[in-house]
């Protein structure tokens, strides 16, 4: 039975990755999306300015230079609880930020422009898929939510996992939301994070 546990996420990595792999590639070769457009243009017809603001100071909490602040002082606490492995590991949940960018290059799929969006993107620099965002943000908090997993007992992790949980699926939803992405863009950002925080997890 212990056996079976830990080899599940060396089976869950290479599946995760191939589905990333797979987007990727069927972006390359059709950048356009139907359904992408389809479902950007829905999140047009509703767009208040205090939504958009909420959505701009939720967005910021996935970038790389805010959110390494935030593992930075994450990574502190628990080395000084002398959970220095799991310190370092939590550091190194941020490294995903980099595979993001080298598969951009790979990649090169352009970002979402207004004439197919329907109103004006946010600004954002770079390729589009993967979602540097998106990669960095499921990470860094899956990886949180996988350590609360396997570190807390009984109902109450659920409830403490529920925060890194619902940040980063309000980080996801914000980057379609405010034009930086296609959602199929914040698939594979997705993707790829969770397969980098399994294998960190090994």
């Amino acid at each position: 039975m212990i056996e079976k546990k830990n080899q599940s996420p060396r089976f869950k990595v290479p599946i995760i990755f191939i589905l990333f792999l797979a987007l990727g590639y069927l972006i390359k070769y059709q950048p356009i999306i139907k359904y992408d457009i389809i479902i950007s243009r829905a999140l047009a017809v509703y767009r208040p300015a205090w939504l958009t603001s909420n959505m701009i100071f939720i967005t910021d909490l996935g970038y790389f230079k805010t959110g390494s602040v935030l593992v930075i002082v994450t990574a502190i606490g628990v080395a000084a609880a002398k959970h220095y492995r799991m310190a370092f590991l939590i550091l190194l949940s941020s490294a995903a930020a980099l595979w993001a960018e080298l598969f951009k290059y790979l990649f090169v799929r352009p970002r979402p422009s207004a004439d197919l969006l329907g109103f004006n993107p946010i600004h954002a620099n770079g390729w589009s898929y993967p979602s540097g965002h998106a990669t960095f943000s499921a990470a860094v908090y899956g990886f949180m939510i996988i350590l609360i997993f396997l570190k807390v007992k009984g109902k109450k992790r659920h409830f403490i996992a529920a925060v890194p949980a619902l940040l980063l699926t309000a980080i996801l939803f914000s980057r379609v939301y405010l034009g930086a992405h296609f959602i199929t863009d914040v698939v594979g950002g997705l993707l790829l994070g969770l397969a980098w925080a399994l294998l960190i997890k090994l």
